[in-house]
């Protein structure tokens, strides 16, 4: 059902044929002026909203947005619940876990990275809503819903084309922007977590097409964003949802360093150009690319650091493995349901995004849907036998530490 969306995809070569068309429509002042002249009350569309690479607007009419909002409001589903934070770092497993927690149906699981800012946000609560929504608007997710969805950023970089997938995705930025304006009015904000609460129910309210909205009583916000396992931003995250949880997941240095290692060269270059603005770490360490020892002390570090997370933050952590995650998925994902006081839902077990099959977000080739194991494997076509032993050496005492904490060992 997943692997073609024929009606979806002639629409966007359409918009892709008619962008120079679109250049010639009437700019904003004009469709105020029309809607206006329509009797409308809300405003066109942010300028995010329906744009096209060639610079052209297709807002969102003006009756139609107000249509929208009067029905959202009318069935509002509060996403006001304490979340659960994936985070760890890149190439480690993290866009597995959150297309395994997609589809549960007490969870709001967040569509593609958590993006509030480059990092945790720190809201000033003096500002106007209008400030906020600025602060807090998911820019990543217009940019879906223009072009629509896709998480295969090493498939794109590396020319494995036929495993690219592109989902559709209905987030209008204007119903967006109207519903939190809506909330927030209506609602006293006193904490950053108050404007939170105000983001989250107007984002799952405005994805129109959000096939978990209706399915029963939600119990978590499920959302993954790798550069947030920093103590800085954890210590912000936990401050504002002190309830929350945080999940973590440790991969096989030989394996995680040759999925890095891959990704860079399929990219052409090392060092800091290797950063992935989606999912890296803004730390120089996990930014290197360089000899083998800098490879393993970025390990070493990244690694050191979800013990450190686990041992202050005791109970709120999951720290996991790939490993098991792969090759014992359904157990993993049961005592994670356990953790998370939900019921355990088959759906756990399959990657999706918005209950539809996805592909893995791999630096290799991928043969299907489902929880592949081939990662488990792949570094031996990157390091060589001495390469991959010096590599289990210097990282011995870390991996036995991180069997004492892996809750997916259990």
């Amino acid at each position: 059902m997943c692997l073609d969306f024929p009606d979806f995809m002639a629409v966007r070569e359409k918009k892709k044929g008619g962008e120079k068309a679109a250049k010639r429509r009437p700019g904003e002042k004009a469709a105020k002026r029309a809607a206006r002249e329509q009797g409308a009350t809300r405003e066109v569309a942010p300028e995010q909203e329906g744009a096209t690479k060639g610079g052209g607007k297709a807002a969102l009419p003006a009756d139609a947005l107000e249509r929208l909002v009067t029905i959202r409001r009318e069935n509002l589903i509060d996403a006001d619940q304490p979340m659960v934070l994936i985070a760890q770092a890149p190439r480690s497993g993290g866009t597995l876990l959150s297309q395994l927690v997609d589809g549960h149906p007490e969870l709001h699981a967040h569509p593609g990275e958590l993006k509030l800012g480059p990092a945790w946000p720190s809201l000033d609560l003096a500002d106007s809503p209008q400030a906020m929504w600025k602060s807090l608007q998911p820019k990543n997710l217009f940019h879906a819903f223009r072009d629509g969805y896709s998480k295969d950023r090493p498939a794109q970089k590396l020319g494995h084309h036929e495993q690219l997938q592109q989902f559709p995705f209905m987030l209008p930025p204007s119903l967006y922007r109207d519903l939190f304006l809506d909330i927030a009015a209506e609602r006293t904000i006193e904490s950053q977590r108050d404007a939170l609460d105000v983001h989250f129910t107007a984002l799952f309210n405005a994805w129109l097409d959000n096939q978990n909205l209706y399915g029963g009583p939600k119990r978590w916000i499920a959302a993954f964003r790798g550069r947030l396992r920093t103590p800085e931003n954890l210590a912000k995250f936990f401050q504002d949802y002190p309830e929350g949880r945080h999940i973590t997941c440790v991969r096989e240095p030989r394996a995680k360093l040759a999925s890095k290692l891959v990704y860079v060269a399929g990219r052409g270059g090392e060092g800091a150009a290797d950063a992935d603005p989606d999912t890296d770490d803004p730390d120089a360490e996990e930014q290197e690319a360089g000899d083998l020892p800098r490879r393993i002390r970025s390990w070493r570090s990244a690694t050191e650091l979800q013990i450190q997370t686990k041992e202050r933050y005791g109970d709120q952590v999951f720290l996991l493995t790939f490993e098991n995650l792969v090759t014992e998925t359904e157990r993993t994902m049961r005592a994670m349901a356990e953790w998370l006081e939900i019921e355990f839902d088959p759906i756990l077990t399959q990657p999706t995004f918005n209950r539809f099959p996805i592909k893995a977000n791999s630096s290799y080739k991928v043969g299907g849907h489902g929880v592949r194991r081939e990662p488990l494997e792949n570094w031996r076509s990157v390091f060589s036998e001495e390469e991959a032993k010096t590599i289990e050496d210097e990282t011995r005492d870390l991996r036995e530490r991180v069997a004492e904490f892996d809750a997916s060992s259990a």
